[in-house]
């Protein structure tokens, strides 16, 4: 219990140790009873750890006064809790980077600490050579950016997914005269980042997308060996854009692709078809996949109407 207002509480994270049932539990608690990052140009929130066992509760927080960080992602790791997210400037409110927090499981103290910038491939992938030369006002930092997955491979390397997602709201005037609005969910790049066990950048990749609505968007990855694979929807045209780059597009729900996109361990990506809409009766909410790391399975439901089907992948 915590004797404060909830919406002056943010959950962000919990995970569970499964050797003996402990339970971390990360949240964002605002201070001087307001909801806004700065107050009188200071930080005006700080995270707090919760670890509770059969023995009791233990707390902990931390602050940093001069960064932004929106949320951060909770992962009980061997001799180690981590707490990972994106960071900024703390006066811009946007992401520059990376950061990895280090405690101890069992007092809660802090190891360590680690801010490290995205890399200049991570930004050509983002905004490619010309557009990064055009508005530099894009160089301050990304927004919009929602966890996806958090994993430790089997080496103590780090990978972190993530994807720009936001909501837009329209007004427009019906038929009547009368003002009507609709809410669009956008669900667009999708963001992955590899540290090592010390937080040090091994690579950083963007691969753009842009989809809307909530039937065939997102995606659901898993890591297996030294890949991460991404299952997406998308269409048959995949857009190219400078700088080698490549832009998944989004189609209808009843003629969407099931791609997957790789990342191997040096940060190189490559795509293939799965199942193209011609011989599939469905399409798969990749948005919600459930996987398995032990068996390293993926499994997505398949709907279209009064078509229903399950769909495991194998990795």
């Amino acid at each position: 219990e915590k004797d404060i207002k909830d919406k002056f509480f943010e959950y962000n994270s919990i995970d569970v140790d499964d050797n003996d049932g402990t339970v971390y539990f990360l949240g964002k608690a605002f201070e001087n009873k307001s909801r806004r990052s700065k107050k009188k140009g200071k930080t005006n929130y700080h995270f707090e750890l919760y670890k509770v066992d059969a023995k009791g509760q233990v707390n902990t927080s931390f602050k940093y006064a001069d960064k932004f960080i929106s949320s951060l992602e909770l992962l009980k790791d061997g001799d180690r809790v981590i707490c990972v997210g994106f960071y900024g400037k703390k006066d811009e409110g946007k992401y520059n980077g990376v950061c990895l927090i280090s405690l101890s499981p069992n007092s809660l103290e802090l190891i360590s600490d680690k801010f490290t910038p995205f890399s200049d491939q991570f930004m050509t992938d983002k905004y490619g050579n010309k557009e990064r030369k055009k508005e530099k006002s894009k160089e301050k930092g990304l927004s919009a950016v929602d966890f996806k997955g958090l994993y430790v491979m089997d080496n103590g390397d780090i990978v972190v997914n993530a994807e720009e997602f936001f909501i837009t709201t329209h007004t427009y005037m019906s038929s009547n005269g009368g003002m009507r609005t609709y809410t669009v969910y956008h669900f667009n790049d999708i963001m992955s980042i590899k540290l090592n066990k010390d937080g040090d950048l091994i690579w950083a990749r963007n691969i753009n997308k842009t989809q809307t609505g909530l039937n065939n968007s997102s995606f659901t990855s898993i890591p297996v060996g030294d890949n991460i694979h991404f299952f997406i929807n998308c269409s048959d045209n995949i857009k190219k854009l400078s700088a080698d780059r490549i832009s998944f597009k989004q189609t209808k729900s009843k003629k969407s692709n099931l791609y997957v996109i790789t990342i191997n361990k040096d940060g190189n990506f490559d795509f293939k078809k799965l199942i193209d809409d011609k011989e599939s009766k469905v399409y798969y909410k990749v948005n919600n996949g459930n996987i398995n790391l032990d068996n390293q399975t993926v499994i997505l439901i398949g709907k279209r109407k009064k078509n229903t089907r399950i769909l495991k992948l194998e990795i």
